[in-house]
């Protein structure tokens, strides 16, 4: 499905990024973990065409994508959830969610049965303001938003961030199910525990260094590691 090869990345004169490569399969859940201030938001904005690779290629189903408009990324069926999940505090929660359908307009009405099926209390809260909502709500929101689009790979961006376990449970429970469903998720975390429980294989972005992790050996590492 997606295919990374040796890409290199920099903002101005710092290079954050340099010969990375990493793919995701069909119905996978990749998650790239590591520490803080070592490219795994600049390698999602760069998937997700926010950011231009120096070099280096990105390819979707067969299509090379790094020299498309994130409009066009969106459209493909790729999209990128960033840390925090932004919402506009005043709009209504319906209001937000047919904001992701802006590339599927004439479909808003089916993407919202299934969010609604998969997040039952946003029918219930549909006419309530955004910035009533506690934390753990917005996140599940934004991660709502996300699937009004027709997307096929989801990248989220420390979702976990800021949020009780309570939610972090809710939030693999989703990505468990939306995954069922057919969709790829390639996720940047910090908190290893998350990862681990949850994705299909765990690689280690540190350094410039992609590193794949054995499952197994994961809780002996992660001090080590992070």
């Amino acid at each position: 499905m997606l295919k990374v090869e040796d890409i290199s990345v920099s903002y101005g004169p710092v290079k954050v990024l340099s010969g990375i490569s990493l793919d995701v399969d069909d119905d996978e859940v990749l998650a790239v973990i590591g520490p803080n201030g070592h490219g795994k938001t600049t390698l999602l904005k760069s998937i997700a065409g926010l950011l231009a690779p120096n070099l280096g290629e990105i390819w979707f189903n067969g299509e090379r994508t790094d020299k498309l408009s994130p409009h066009e990324i969106i459209k493909r069926g790729i999209v990128l959830l960033l840390e925090g999940g932004g919402y506009l505090p005043n709009l209504t929660v319906i209001e937000n969610l047919k904001l992701g359908a802006y590339t599927q307009r004439n479909k808003v009405k089916e993407r919202l049965e299934r969010v609604y099926t998969i997040f039952p209390w946003l029918r219930d809260r549909s006419n309530q303001l955004n910035w009533t909502l506690s934390g753990g709500e917005r996140r599940m929101l934004a991660i709502a938003r996300c699937l009004m689009s027709d997307s096929q790979l989801l990248l989220l961006d420390e979702p976990t961030w800021g949020v009780a376990s309570k939610v972090q449970s809710e939030i693999a429970d989703v990505i468990r199910r939306v995954r069922s469903e057919g969709n790829s998720f390639l996720i940047s975390e910090s908190n290893l525990p998350f990862a681990s429980q949850l994705a299909d294989r765990v690689l280690l972005l540190k350094d410039n260094t992609i590193t794949p992790l054995d499952k197994e050996t994961i809780r002996e590492k992660m001090m080590r590691y992070l």
